[in-house]
């Protein structure tokens, strides 16, 4: 048994480390007889085999369970820590879960890890081979009905990756993870169809208020219960939530004004519990709240996950000691690697006994994060001064209090000692262990340690895994969460897999609500209708007037051909002008796409229905700000001709139709574009440049048969190539005449490459369907599968 006579007791009175029930059962311990066997158990430490290079950073008792205690049992007027460690034993991973009224879980898990490793492959150069890096080291860890669960370390410690394992989205090529993750014993489940995961940044859609996002995502997620049902249960969670009296407020975001921080937060929550999943995850939930904001999101998330027997797992960086105590098991991550594990109480009296002794008025989850941090920057120090031969010693420097942040890791290499280090820094003694590897076996054979071995055995030993269905009662809160395996790595099952086709019923069903709720938030924004509208009044107003009243009669041969030339100026930047109208439209495809990410993840609705439901969305206003756009245009600059056999109607909707043609495939380029960019500024970058060359290879600078062969094909991907064929085709129609000299004769100078008006518009409306099928397969399998892995 370890035992430090220089410890201090712990000043942990002001903290409240357990739950109401949780202390009412303590108290019922410690006033019945004593059972020595048990609390021998529960005494600080058992290490067993300690390994021998670690053996100068620690002191054993040559009897195991001898007279020697640690005065933090004794330290007086403080609670017995061996009745507080009790909540890791095998006996508190037992105690019955008390089920309250209200909110319903679907079913009831246990969720397990065993041996649990993520390996990253990555590539230094071109020309290397593949190189693998572990960033999860065999992580065991048990979590049980009802645990509100932390997992602390730095940044970079394996927190995030640790989550996305778990909750089954490390789906992507480049990650291997080897060990087992176990749902009720079972492996092989689909995690995604048990998990949420709330994101530690949350994507809503800003001018939905919060009553149509939770409408729209229950008739989603619970697409068999009645609407009367539906709204019991919204009206349930938002009131759970403190969300009910504002449910008429826009989210609002960047542009606009809304809910705060922690009510966005709140609302991510609320949406994740609408199926009442076994297991919530949520990543850094209280990244941009104040101090009381995020203890009473965790407050309340530990009193959803007693009262539901919900698992709730959320890594945190350093909470407030009173957030802290919230927790009902902690687990500490450092590099990957499974540096404490327990109840608060356990994990601070781990690091007080086997690292430095934790000082009065001290944030526990600063000492601990603190304590991590001394580890690796005594290791570094240490490693320093045996390559340096102890040169680094008299290399002081000075220390700027404006320079201490969170991983002072590498500012103060160069302080004289380690004590000094620690004390400056921290405020801290200097830590007994120089080695992340070190704390981790240290760890490894504790008591602490061993009882989660015990505690994975013991469950698996008394697990029926034979029928592993009857482990899971369905309350048909989760419509699709039946037992489903992971798909194998064939190739048509894995498309199958990303991109599921629903049934007539499921797709009708999600495009007419996704359509609603896209056309809500596009019609709200007044940057995407009152805006783009404004804009294309403007624009069209402008080049109207620069090309007011064309003329087109005259009796001289030069001048009827000069202003035939201005006409066929004027189409083509008309054409320039509507191919780039559609990038405004763009941006938002691109920023909307992490909520699709998130939601097509957990089944919400399938890929294939949130693109169609895009398209119909923006179909109104894409063709209707070209409408305008083209209509006072063309009656502004006059090129409809009175002369011809046909009527100014009749002109006037040829020219409409090939503009709300082109108008479609110029879209459609950009939904290729939205597609396979991360983020608006590569559309902005992209965009540009590729229609450049789309412009020069439309047939106005240069006669298509003029233009070279090995580029020349390029131009038939080109929508302002049909876009300026079609208005040319539509003003100087064939068969015409244009003044004193027929309209051929033009056409013929121009050397367009189709003289047919309806098969140049066939061309271009089939060209926009393709590149829309391409946008799809891009949108489905490339930027989503990616997204799922970071």
């Amino acid at each position: 048994m370890y035992g430090n006579p220089n410890s201090v007791p712990l000043p942990l009175a002001n903290f409240r480390f357990e739950t109401t029930e949780q202390r009412r059962q303590r108290n019922s311990v410690e006033n019945e007889p004593q059972h020595s066997n048990i609390m021998k158990s529960l005494s600080i430490y058992d290490y067993g085999v300690v390994p021998t290079n670690i053996s100068n950073y620690i002191e054993l008792n040559s009897s195991r369970g001898g007279d020697q205690i640690s005065s933090l049992n004794g330290a007086k007027g403080g609670s017995s820590a061996a009745a507080i460690r009790r909540s890791i034993t095998d006996e508190s991973l037992e105690i019955p879960i008390h089920i309250s009224g209200g909110l319903q879980i679907s079913k009831r898990i246990t969720l397990i890890t065993k041996d649990l490793s993520v390996y990253t492959t990555y590539k230094e150069g071109l020309c290397s081979g593949k190189k693998k890096m572990n960033i999860l080291k065999s992580v065991n860890f048990i979590a049980t009905p009802g645990q509100f669960i932390g997992i602390m370390g730095i940044s970079g410690s394996g927190k995030s990756t640790l989550l996305n394992a778990l909750s089954g989205r490390l789906k992507a090529s480049n990650f291997i993870v080897t060990g087992s993750i176990l749902v009720n014993g079972y492996s092989d489940i689909d995690l995604s169809y048990l998990t949420r995961l709330v994101l530690q940044k949350d994507f809503m859609l800003p001018y939905l208020t919060v009553r149509e996002t939770m409408d729209i995502a229950a008739g989603l997620r619970l697409p068999h219960h009645s609407k009367k049902e539906r709204n019991e249960k919204i009206e349930e969670i938002l009131d759970i939530l403190g969300l009910l009296d504002i449910q008429s407020t826009l989210v609002g975001g960047i542009s606009s004004k809304g809910l705060s921080g922690g009510e966005i937060k709140r609302l991510s929550i609320a949406i994740e519990l609408l199926q009442g999943p076994p297991v919530l995850f949520l990543d850094e939930p209280t990244t941009g709240l104040d101090a009381a904001r995020a203890y009473d999101l965790m407050d309340y998330l530990a009193n959803l996950a007693h009262s539901t027997g919900m698992i709730i797992i959320c890594s945190i960086h350093t909470p407030r000691s009173q957030a802290f105590s919230l927790f009902d098991k902690v687990l500490v991550l450092s590099k990957g690697l499974v540096v404490g594990q327990g109840s608060p109480m356990d994990v601070l009296t781990f690091y007080n006994d086997v690292l430095t002794i934790f000082p009065k008025n001290y944030n526990p989850a600063d000492f601990i994060i603190d304590a991590i941090s001394l580890v690796e920057l005594a290791h570094k120090q240490k490693g320093a001064e045996e390559k340096l031969n102890c040169e680094i010693i008299d290399n002081k420097i000075r220390i700027v209090d404006n320079k201490v942040n969170e991983e002072p890791l590498y500012e103060f290499e160069k302080l004289s000692s380690i004590n000094e280090t620690s004390n400056i820094l921290f405020g801290l003694r200097a830590p007994k262990i120089y080695s992340l590897e070190d704390l981790n076996e240290i760890y490894e054979h504790s008591i602490y340690g061993e009882n989660v071995t015990r505690s994975i055995e013991h469950y698996l030993r008394y697990t029926d895994t034979n029928h592993p269905k009857d482990l899971f009662e369905t309350l048909s809160n989760i419509d699709s969460a039946n037992m489903r395996p992971l798909p194998n790595r064939n190739i048509f099952l894995r498309i199958l897999y990303l991109s599921p086709i629903p049934s007539p019923i499921q797709f009708f069903r999600e495009v007419s609500l996704l359509t609603k709720r896209a056309s809500l938030n596009n019609w709200r924004n007044p940057k995407t209708t009152i805006g783009l509208l404004f804009v294309n009044t403007i624009l069209g107003i402008i080049m109207g007037g620069i090309f007011f009243a064309l003329p087109k009669e005259n009796d001289k041969d030069s001048l009827i051909m000069q202003n035939a030339r201005n006409i066929v100026g004027f189409i083509f930047f008309f054409a320039v002008g509507i191919t780039f109208t559609a990038i405004k439209g763009l941006v938002n495809v691109v920023t909307e796409r992490f909520v699709m990410n998130r939601e097509t993840f957990s089944q919400m609705y399938t890929p294939l229905s949130y693109f169609i439901s895009i398209m119909i969305s923006d179909f109104p206003l894409q063709h209707l700000q070209a409408f305008i756009y083209c209509t006072i245009v063309y009656f502004m600059a006059g090129v409809y001709n009175s002369d011809y056999s046909i009527s100014v109607g009749q002109q006037f909707g040829l020219w409409t139709l090939i503009t709300q043609v082109g108008t479609f495939s110029a879209y459609s380029f950009g939904y290729i574009l939205s597609s396979i960019a991360s983020n608006p500024s590569t559309v902005f970058n992209i965009f540009p440049m590729a229609n450049v060359i789309f412009f020069l290879l439309a047939g106005y600078f240069l006669n298509l048969n003029q233009i070279p062969v090995w580029i020349n094909w390029f131009g038939w991907l080109s929508t302002c190539r049909y876009l300026f064929t079609g208005m040319f085709l539509s003003i100087f129609i064939p068969g015409q005449s244009f003044v004193s000299v027929t309209t051929d004769f033009f056409i013929n100078q121009y050397a367009l490459w189709t003289e047919s008006y309806w098969k140049n518009l066939g061309t271009v409306f089939g060209l926009g369907i393709a590149m829309r099928i391409l946008a799809y397969i891009f949108f489905a399998f490339l930027l989503r599968n990616k997204q799922l892995a970071s």
